[in-house]
């Protein structure tokens, strides 16, 4: 089954760059990551969209305008 990861802190670099933790994301089958932490000045500078097969999503609450998000239907 695809998975689903969610952080806390983004997993990758505002440019889209990986990390250490992008490695270990790419060893499973996962589909989407959904991460928060990023406010204000923040939001402008995150990576949203795909990477490397993975779909990056930033859903902290200011960054959605209290709104949810839909992440992915089946």
């Amino acid at each position: 089954k695809d998975i689903t990861v969610m952080l806390h802190f983004p997993p990758l670099f505002a440019d889209g760059v990986g990390t250490a933790f992008t490695e270990i994301l790419k060893a499973y089958p996962v589909r989407s990551v959904v991460y928060g932490h990023l406010h204000g000045a923040g939001i402008k500078i995150a990576f949203e969209g795909e990477r490397e097969g993975i779909d990056y999503h930033l859903v902290s609450c200011d960054a959605l305008a209290f709104c949810p998000k839909l992440i992915f239907e089946e």
